[in-house]
């Protein structure tokens, strides 16, 4: 999850360091989710693969990458999985349900 935002020396390094912050606070959304919804799976081996990409491409990164530029780089590879495990525990009905409400009123 390196840069983090208190790490930025150029402001090159400043949307890395956004971009990572944004997916800390998706997975932490995404476990609130979880806790909160009783962790419903919906496409079971996809999550399972998408986990299994993420964390072997992260690790592999993380352990044979010394610099910091191309970590960021690299990481563009799992960035897809990433994305979408988190967002499929979201509660789209209930968002879809109140925006047709809010929009049906207007």
């Amino acid at each position: 999850t390196r840069p983090y935002v208190w790490e930025v020396d150029n402001v090159m390094m400043f949307p890395a360091a956004l971009e990572n912050t944004f997916m800390v606070l998706l997975i932490a959304v995404n476990l609130l989710f979880l806790i909160r919804n009783g962790a419903k799976f919906n496409g079971l081996s996809f999550i399972l693969l998408s986990v299994l990409v993420v964390i072997t491409l992260f690790c592999l990164i993380g352990w044979v990458t010394p610099i910091l530029g191309a970590v960021v780089r690299y990481k563009v590879a799992a960035l897809p999985f990433l994305i979408v495990l988190l967002f499929s525990h979201s509660g789209w009905e209930k968002l879809n349900l109140r925006l047709s409400n809010l929009v049906k009123s207007k």
